[in-house]
């Protein structure tokens, strides 16, 4: 009896998580030819993925207008924005000595002169960061480099 009542209920369960799972997943279906099925299918293997997620992927990243990063150039991606990002770290390393320096000395650079050296640099690593990682996500998108804009305004 106690495990008919399992059983029953475990049916339940079942039939009402469907249902909620019905109301938040819909299912397309894609009808392909033996070639395009090939292509994708070649597409899939080299990434380690199903047909269908490879499928999925590619049509979610069209509609975003982005690249689909390969698995290979992923970690390359996210080592090239560190590597960037440490470039960075350094320069805030290097200014702190400086200013310590300057301290020591009793002649710093004026405030002006230091503040436009660090943000040209700033701003050319940001510009950099920004052109790799949109080269590797937004196919054909015109990469322009915002810091001459604002400073063309500046002037």
């Amino acid at each position: 009896m106690e495990k008919e009542q399992k059983e029953e209920t475990m049916k339940l369960y079942q039939k009402e998580y469907y249902e909620k799972h019905k109301k938040r997943i819909k299912k397309a279906n894609v009808t392909l030819s033996v070639e395009e099925y090939k292509e994708f299918e070649k597409l899939a293997l080299k990434e380690g993925r199903s047909v269908p997620e490879q499928i999925k992927r590619m049509a979610i990243a069209y509609k975003k207008k982005n690249y689909i990063v390969p698995k290979a150039h992923e970690e390359e991606l996210q080592e090239l924005i560190l590597l960037l990002r440490n470039v960075g770290n350094n320069i805030n390393q290097i200014a702190h000595r400086l200013h310590l320096q300057a301290k020591q000395t009793g002649e710093p650079p004026t405030k002006k002169e230091g503040e436009q050296i660090l943000q040209g640099i700033y701003n050319g690593l940001g510009f950099i960061e920004t052109t790799v990682k949109k080269a590797f996500t937004h196919p054909k998108e015109e990469i322009t480099n915002d810091t001459e804009k604002s400073s063309k305004k500046k002037t």
